[in-house]
Protein backbone atom coordinates (compact mmCIF):
# COMPACT_ATOMS: atom_id res chain seq x y z
CA UNK A 1 0.00 0.00 0.00
CA UNK A 2 2.07 2.57 -1.45
CA UNK A 3 1.93 6.64 -0.42
CA UNK A 4 1.49 9.28 -2.87
CA UNK A 5 4.06 12.60 -2.43
CA UNK A 6 1.33 14.41 -0.55
CA UNK A 7 1.07 11.60 2.30
CA UNK A 8 -2.10 10.45 0.76
CA UNK A 9 -2.75 6.65 1.03
CA UNK A 10 -2.71 5.10 -2.55
CA UNK A 11 -4.28 1.22 -2.82
CA UNK A 12 -3.23 -0.86 -6.17
CA UNK A 13 -5.30 -3.04 -7.86
CA UNK A 14 -5.38 -4.64 -11.36
CA UNK A 15 -8.56 -3.19 -12.10
CA UNK A 16 -11.09 -0.67 -10.54
CA UNK A 17 -14.49 -0.98 -11.69
CA UNK A 18 -16.71 1.84 -11.08
CA UNK A 19 -20.09 1.47 -10.12
CA UNK A 20 -22.11 -1.56 -8.64
CA UNK A 21 -24.77 -2.34 -10.58
CA UNK A 22 -25.25 -5.19 -13.18
CA UNK A 23 -23.10 -4.24 -15.64
CA UNK A 24 -20.21 -3.14 -12.83
CA UNK A 25 -20.89 -6.27 -10.75
CA UNK A 26 -20.37 -8.71 -13.58
CA UNK A 27 -17.32 -6.77 -14.93
CA UNK A 28 -15.99 -7.26 -11.24
CA UNK A 29 -16.75 -11.19 -11.20
CA UNK A 30 -14.98 -11.90 -14.32
CA UNK A 31 -12.13 -9.76 -13.77
CA UNK A 32 -11.65 -11.77 -10.72
CA UNK A 33 -12.25 -14.82 -11.97
CA UNK A 34 -9.33 -14.16 -14.52
CA UNK A 35 -6.79 -13.81 -11.42
CA UNK A 36 -6.42 -9.69 -11.45
CA UNK A 37 -6.84 -7.73 -8.23
CA UNK A 38 -10.13 -5.85 -8.69
CA UNK A 39 -12.26 -3.76 -6.91
CA UNK A 40 -15.74 -2.25 -7.35
CA UNK A 41 -16.53 0.79 -6.13
CA UNK A 42 -20.08 2.47 -5.54
CA UNK A 43 -21.63 5.68 -4.52
CA UNK A 44 -24.82 3.80 -2.79
CA UNK A 45 -24.83 2.71 1.23
CA UNK A 46 -26.58 -0.79 -0.64
CA UNK A 47 -26.27 -2.66 -3.17
CA UNK A 48 -29.62 -2.51 -5.23
CA UNK A 49 -31.59 0.26 -4.04
CA UNK A 50 -32.74 2.37 -5.44
CA UNK A 51 -35.00 0.47 -7.41
CA UNK A 52 -35.15 2.24 -10.72
CA UNK A 53 -36.38 0.02 -13.78
CA UNK A 54 -39.27 -2.31 -14.03
CA UNK A 55 -37.17 -5.48 -12.79
CA UNK A 56 -38.37 -7.37 -16.11
CA UNK A 57 -36.27 -9.66 -17.92
CA UNK A 58 -36.25 -12.83 -20.11
CA UNK A 59 -33.66 -15.93 -18.12
CA UNK A 60 -32.28 -16.85 -21.59
CA UNK A 61 -30.13 -13.50 -21.63
CA UNK A 62 -28.75 -14.06 -17.98
CA UNK A 63 -28.77 -17.89 -18.39
CA UNK A 64 -25.28 -18.13 -18.34
CA UNK A 65 -24.10 -16.09 -14.93
CA UNK A 66 -25.26 -19.70 -13.36
CA UNK A 67 -27.33 -18.07 -11.24
CA UNK A 68 -29.41 -19.04 -8.31
CA UNK A 69 -33.59 -18.32 -9.07
CA UNK A 70 -34.23 -16.79 -5.83
CA UNK A 71 -34.55 -13.21 -7.03
CA UNK A 72 -37.42 -14.34 -9.49
CA UNK A 73 -40.53 -13.25 -8.02
CA UNK A 74 -42.78 -14.67 -11.01
CA UNK A 75 -42.88 -15.77 -14.75
CA UNK A 76 -44.33 -14.12 -17.50
CA UNK A 77 -45.08 -16.27 -20.73
CA UNK A 78 -47.95 -14.06 -22.32
CA UNK A 79 -47.61 -10.58 -23.75
CA UNK A 80 -50.79 -8.35 -24.87
CA UNK A 81 -49.70 -5.39 -26.86
CA UNK A 82 -52.12 -2.62 -27.15
CA UNK A 83 -52.06 -0.61 -30.25
CA UNK A 84 -53.90 2.71 -31.52
CA UNK A 85 -57.15 2.40 -32.56
CA UNK A 86 -58.01 -0.66 -30.86
CA UNK A 87 -55.49 -3.27 -32.15
CA UNK A 88 -54.41 -5.83 -30.34
CA UNK A 89 -51.74 -8.83 -30.22
CA UNK A 90 -51.83 -11.12 -28.02
CA UNK A 91 -48.71 -13.70 -27.67
CA UNK A 92 -47.95 -16.77 -25.61
CA UNK A 93 -44.49 -18.07 -26.01
CA UNK A 94 -42.08 -20.89 -24.13
CA UNK A 95 -39.76 -18.04 -23.33
CA UNK A 96 -38.98 -17.43 -19.92
CA UNK A 97 -40.29 -13.63 -19.17
CA UNK A 98 -39.57 -12.60 -15.32
CA UNK A 99 -40.59 -10.01 -13.04
CA UNK A 100 -37.68 -10.15 -11.01
CA UNK A 101 -36.05 -8.45 -7.29
CA UNK A 102 -33.73 -6.34 -8.74
CA UNK A 103 -32.33 -5.83 -4.68
CA UNK A 104 -32.09 -9.54 -4.36
CA UNK A 105 -30.57 -9.83 -7.89
CA UNK A 106 -27.77 -7.54 -7.78
CA UNK A 107 -26.65 -8.56 -4.13
CA UNK A 108 -26.59 -12.31 -5.63
CA UNK A 109 -24.03 -10.80 -7.88
CA UNK A 110 -22.29 -9.22 -5.28
CA UNK A 111 -21.82 -11.54 -2.96
CA UNK A 112 -20.39 -13.92 -6.55
CA UNK A 113 -18.01 -10.95 -7.10
CA UNK A 114 -16.58 -11.26 -3.37
CA UNK A 115 -16.58 -14.96 -3.91
CA UNK A 116 -14.03 -15.20 -6.71
CA UNK A 117 -12.16 -12.53 -4.74
CA UNK A 118 -13.18 -9.07 -5.56
CA UNK A 119 -13.21 -6.18 -3.61
CA UNK A 120 -16.55 -4.25 -2.86
CA UNK A 121 -16.43 -0.58 -1.31
CA UNK A 122 -20.10 1.33 -0.79
CA UNK A 123 -20.32 4.54 -0.39
CA UNK A 124 -17.68 5.67 -2.61
CA UNK A 125 -17.88 8.24 -4.26
CA UNK A 126 -15.14 9.03 -7.27
CA UNK A 127 -14.74 12.37 -7.80
CA UNK A 128 -12.35 12.45 -11.09
CA UNK A 129 -10.15 10.01 -13.04
CA UNK A 130 -6.29 11.04 -14.17
CA UNK A 131 -5.08 8.07 -15.92
CA UNK A 132 -4.64 5.12 -13.83
CA UNK A 133 -5.02 7.14 -10.68
CA UNK A 134 -9.18 7.29 -8.90
CA UNK A 135 -9.46 9.86 -6.83
CA UNK A 136 -12.46 9.71 -4.06
CA UNK A 137 -14.60 12.39 -2.16
CA UNK A 138 -13.39 11.68 0.60
CA UNK A 139 -9.50 11.70 -0.54
CA UNK A 140 -8.49 8.91 -1.04
CA UNK A 141 -7.05 7.67 -4.30
CA UNK A 142 -6.87 3.84 -6.30
CA UNK A 143 -4.14 3.28 -8.48
CA UNK A 144 -5.58 0.56 -11.29
CA UNK A 145 -3.95 -0.58 -14.77
CA UNK A 146 -7.68 -0.67 -16.03
CA UNK A 147 -10.68 1.43 -15.26
CA UNK A 148 -13.56 -0.08 -16.34
CA UNK A 149 -16.60 2.55 -16.29
CA UNK A 150 -20.31 1.73 -14.93
CA UNK A 151 -21.77 4.38 -13.57
CA UNK A 152 -24.49 4.50 -15.47
CA UNK A 153 -26.98 6.71 -17.50
CA UNK A 154 -25.75 9.56 -15.12
CA UNK A 155 -22.54 8.61 -16.02
CA UNK A 156 -19.65 12.11 -15.99
CA UNK A 157 -16.41 9.77 -15.06
CA UNK A 158 -16.32 8.70 -18.80
CA UNK A 159 -16.15 12.93 -19.37
CA UNK A 160 -12.69 12.26 -17.86
CA UNK A 161 -10.98 10.54 -20.83
CA UNK A 162 -12.30 12.32 -23.61
CA UNK A 163 -15.81 10.66 -24.21
CA UNK A 164 -19.45 12.48 -24.81
CA UNK A 165 -21.80 10.96 -22.25
CA UNK A 166 -24.57 13.76 -22.32
CA UNK A 167 -27.70 12.82 -23.60
CA UNK A 168 -30.19 15.23 -25.59
CA UNK A 169 -33.94 15.27 -24.40
CA UNK A 170 -35.08 12.77 -26.83
CA UNK A 171 -32.53 10.15 -26.31
CA UNK A 172 -33.40 10.39 -22.59
CA UNK A 173 -36.38 7.61 -21.34
CA UNK A 174 -37.79 8.70 -17.98
CA UNK A 175 -39.75 6.16 -15.90
CA UNK A 176 -42.02 5.86 -13.19
CA UNK A 177 -43.46 2.75 -11.64
CA UNK A 178 -45.86 1.58 -8.67
CA UNK A 179 -45.88 -1.73 -7.30
CA UNK A 180 -49.57 -2.39 -6.59
CA UNK A 181 -51.74 -4.80 -5.39
CA UNK A 182 -55.53 -5.67 -6.75
CA UNK A 183 -54.25 -5.46 -10.22
CA UNK A 184 -56.65 -7.19 -12.15
CA UNK A 185 -53.91 -8.91 -14.48
CA UNK A 186 -52.86 -12.29 -15.46
CA UNK A 187 -51.38 -14.22 -12.85
CA UNK A 188 -48.24 -14.57 -16.16
CA UNK A 189 -49.33 -11.86 -18.16
CA UNK A 190 -47.06 -8.42 -19.32
CA UNK A 191 -49.00 -6.06 -20.58
CA UNK A 192 -47.70 -3.37 -22.99
CA UNK A 193 -49.33 -0.02 -24.21
CA UNK A 194 -48.33 1.78 -27.05
CA UNK A 195 -51.01 4.47 -27.66
CA UNK A 196 -50.04 8.31 -27.42
CA UNK A 197 -53.43 9.31 -25.69
CA UNK A 198 -52.06 6.81 -22.43
CA UNK A 199 -48.23 7.73 -22.77
CA UNK A 200 -46.80 10.15 -25.71
CA UNK A 201 -44.33 9.61 -27.10
CA UNK A 202 -43.52 6.37 -24.74
CA UNK A 203 -45.31 3.44 -23.57
CA UNK A 204 -47.31 2.18 -20.68
CA UNK A 205 -46.88 -1.63 -18.70
CA UNK A 206 -48.36 -4.07 -16.80
CA UNK A 207 -46.31 -6.77 -15.30
CA UNK A 208 -47.47 -9.57 -12.70
CA UNK A 209 -45.70 -9.90 -9.55
CA UNK A 210 -47.87 -12.63 -8.66
CA UNK A 211 -49.76 -11.03 -6.14
CA UNK A 212 -48.53 -8.09 -6.67
CA UNK A 213 -47.85 -6.11 -10.55
CA UNK A 214 -45.38 -3.98 -11.99
CA UNK A 215 -47.63 -0.39 -13.37
CA UNK A 216 -45.43 1.90 -15.32
CA UNK A 217 -44.97 4.38 -17.55
CA UNK A 218 -41.44 5.71 -20.04
CA UNK A 219 -41.69 8.54 -22.36
CA UNK A 220 -38.96 11.08 -23.65
CA UNK A 221 -37.05 13.26 -21.95
CA UNK A 222 -38.18 16.12 -24.42
CA UNK A 223 -41.95 15.15 -23.71
CA UNK A 224 -43.55 18.12 -21.04
CA UNK A 225 -45.72 16.29 -19.23
CA UNK A 226 -44.04 14.67 -16.26
CA UNK A 227 -44.03 10.77 -16.32
CA UNK A 228 -45.52 10.88 -12.79
CA UNK A 229 -48.86 12.60 -14.43
CA UNK A 230 -48.84 10.20 -16.78
CA UNK A 231 -48.56 6.93 -14.61
CA UNK A 232 -51.60 8.39 -12.52
CA UNK A 233 -53.41 9.28 -15.27
CA UNK A 234 -52.95 5.41 -16.56
CA UNK A 235 -53.22 4.26 -13.09
CA UNK A 236 -56.80 5.79 -13.03
CA UNK A 237 -57.65 4.29 -16.12
CA UNK A 238 -56.14 1.03 -15.95
CA UNK A 239 -56.86 -0.55 -12.48
CA UNK A 240 -58.49 2.39 -10.57
CA UNK A 241 -59.29 -0.16 -7.61
CA UNK A 242 -55.46 -0.62 -6.99
CA UNK A 243 -53.32 0.56 -4.45
CA UNK A 244 -49.95 1.50 -4.55
CA UNK A 245 -47.05 -0.15 -1.96
CA UNK A 246 -43.68 1.00 -4.03
CA UNK A 247 -43.20 4.34 -6.23
CA UNK A 248 -39.91 4.04 -8.13
CA UNK A 249 -38.22 6.39 -10.38
CA UNK A 250 -35.64 6.81 -12.85
CA UNK A 251 -33.88 6.97 -16.30
CA UNK A 252 -32.54 5.32 -19.23
CA UNK A 253 -30.54 6.07 -22.09
CA UNK A 254 -32.71 5.56 -25.62
CA UNK A 255 -29.81 6.78 -27.34
CA UNK A 256 -27.62 5.00 -30.01
CA UNK A 257 -24.34 3.39 -28.32
CA UNK A 258 -21.21 5.05 -27.67
CA UNK A 259 -18.89 4.54 -30.14
CA UNK A 260 -15.72 5.10 -28.00
CA UNK A 261 -15.89 2.57 -25.31
CA UNK A 262 -12.32 1.65 -25.22
CA UNK A 263 -9.88 4.32 -24.59
CA UNK A 264 -6.27 3.34 -23.60
CA UNK A 265 -6.91 1.50 -20.31
CA UNK A 266 -10.21 2.55 -20.34
CA UNK A 267 -13.42 0.27 -21.16
CA UNK A 268 -16.89 1.05 -20.93
CA UNK A 269 -20.08 -1.17 -20.33
CA UNK A 270 -23.51 -1.11 -19.31
CA UNK A 271 -25.82 2.56 -19.46
CA UNK A 272 -22.23 4.24 -19.39
CA UNK A 273 -21.84 2.95 -22.52
CA UNK A 274 -25.33 3.73 -23.78
CA UNK A 275 -25.77 -0.08 -24.04
CA UNK A 276 -29.14 -0.43 -23.80
CA UNK A 277 -31.78 -1.59 -26.17
CA UNK A 278 -33.47 1.63 -27.28
CA UNK A 279 -36.33 -0.05 -28.45
CA UNK A 280 -37.80 -0.64 -25.15
CA UNK A 281 -35.17 0.74 -22.98
CA UNK A 282 -34.02 -2.99 -21.24
CA UNK A 283 -30.71 -2.91 -19.86
CA UNK A 284 -29.90 -5.68 -18.03
CA UNK A 285 -28.91 -8.07 -20.31
CA UNK A 286 -26.77 -5.60 -22.16
CA UNK A 287 -25.51 -4.65 -19.00
CA UNK A 288 -24.29 -7.54 -18.00
CA UNK A 289 -23.19 -8.99 -21.35
CA UNK A 290 -20.89 -5.99 -21.91
CA UNK A 291 -19.60 -6.18 -18.23
CA UNK A 292 -19.15 -9.79 -19.00
CA UNK A 293 -16.63 -9.30 -22.37
CA UNK A 294 -15.46 -6.83 -20.38
CA UNK A 295 -14.16 -8.13 -17.65
CA UNK A 296 -12.80 -10.94 -18.62
CA UNK A 297 -10.71 -9.24 -21.44
CA UNK A 298 -9.53 -6.75 -19.04
CA UNK A 299 -8.63 -9.15 -16.41
CA UNK A 300 -6.59 -11.43 -18.94
CA UNK A 301 -4.77 -8.07 -19.82
CA UNK A 302 -4.12 -7.08 -16.38
CA UNK A 303 -3.43 -10.73 -14.99
CA UNK A 304 -0.98 -11.29 -17.64
CA UNK A 305 1.02 -7.95 -17.98
CA UNK A 306 0.00 -7.49 -22.17
CA UNK A 307 0.13 -4.28 -23.77
CA UNK A 308 -2.89 -2.36 -23.42
CA UNK A 309 -3.91 -1.90 -27.19
CA UNK A 310 -5.29 -5.73 -25.91
CA UNK A 311 -8.27 -4.15 -24.48
CA UNK A 312 -9.18 -4.09 -28.10
CA UNK A 313 -10.60 -7.30 -28.09
CA UNK A 314 -13.55 -5.72 -26.49
CA UNK A 315 -14.50 -3.92 -29.17
CA UNK A 316 -13.84 -6.59 -31.27
CA UNK A 317 -16.70 -8.93 -29.43
CA UNK A 318 -18.90 -6.38 -28.78
CA UNK A 319 -19.02 -5.36 -32.38
CA UNK A 320 -22.07 -7.72 -33.39
CA UNK A 321 -24.23 -6.31 -30.58
CA UNK A 322 -23.64 -2.73 -31.15
CA UNK A 323 -24.77 -3.38 -34.37
CA UNK A 324 -28.07 -4.51 -33.31
CA UNK A 325 -28.20 -1.65 -30.57
CA UNK A 326 -28.01 1.03 -33.13
CA UNK A 327 -30.92 -0.83 -35.42
CA UNK A 328 -33.19 -1.01 -32.48
CA UNK A 329 -32.12 2.76 -32.01
CA UNK A 330 -33.90 3.39 -35.44
CA UNK A 331 -36.82 1.24 -34.35
CA UNK A 332 -37.46 3.49 -31.29
CA UNK A 333 -37.29 6.41 -33.48
CA UNK A 334 -39.80 5.26 -35.74
CA UNK A 335 -42.06 4.02 -32.55
CA UNK A 336 -41.95 7.27 -30.91
CA UNK A 337 -42.55 9.74 -33.48
CA UNK A 338 -46.07 10.84 -31.76
CA UNK A 339 -48.24 9.68 -34.69
CA UNK A 340 -50.25 6.85 -34.35
CA UNK A 341 -49.97 4.90 -38.00
CA UNK A 342 -46.32 4.90 -37.77
CA UNK A 343 -46.54 2.22 -33.98
CA UNK A 344 -49.32 0.74 -36.46
CA UNK A 345 -46.66 0.28 -39.45
CA UNK A 346 -44.14 -0.64 -37.30
CA UNK A 347 -45.61 -3.63 -35.66
CA UNK A 348 -46.71 -4.35 -39.48
CA UNK A 349 -42.74 -4.52 -40.12
CA UNK A 350 -42.24 -6.66 -36.88
CA UNK A 351 -44.70 -8.92 -37.22
CA UNK A 352 -42.76 -12.36 -38.93
CA UNK A 353 -40.60 -11.54 -35.18
CA UNK A 354 -44.15 -11.68 -33.37
CA UNK A 355 -45.05 -15.33 -35.26
CA UNK A 356 -41.55 -16.43 -34.15
CA UNK A 357 -42.26 -15.92 -30.35
CA UNK A 358 -45.38 -18.32 -30.85
CA UNK A 359 -43.45 -21.08 -32.51
CA UNK A 360 -41.89 -22.92 -29.68
CA UNK A 361 -38.15 -22.92 -29.94
CA UNK A 362 -38.16 -20.73 -32.52
CA UNK A 363 -39.17 -17.88 -30.33
CA UNK A 364 -35.52 -17.96 -29.57
CA UNK A 365 -34.69 -17.00 -32.69
CA UNK A 366 -36.55 -13.42 -32.25
CA UNK A 367 -35.24 -13.12 -28.59
CA UNK A 368 -31.22 -13.78 -29.98
CA UNK A 369 -32.17 -11.19 -33.08
CA UNK A 370 -33.94 -8.59 -30.17
CA UNK A 371 -31.22 -8.85 -27.60
CA UNK A 372 -27.83 -9.87 -29.67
Amino acid sequence: MPHGCNGVVIEMYDVVVIGGGPGGLAAGIYAAMEGASTVILDRKKEIGRPVRCAEGTFFEVISDLNLSKKWVVNTMNEAIVYLPKDKKISVKTSLEGMSIDRVVFEKELAMKAIKYGAELMLNKNVIRINGGDVILADGSKLRAKIVIIADGVESKIARYVGVRTKLRPEDLGVCAQYTMVDVDVGRHTAEFYLRNDIVPRGYAWVFSRGDEANVGVITLGSVRRRAIEILKDFVEKRCPGARAVRFTAGCVPLSLPINRYVVKNFMLVGDAARFSNAAGGGGIHTALLSGKIAGEIAGKVANRNLDMSALEEYRTIWRKYHRRLIRNYYLKQKATTGRDEDIIRLFRKLSPGIVLLKLGPLSRLFLKWWWG
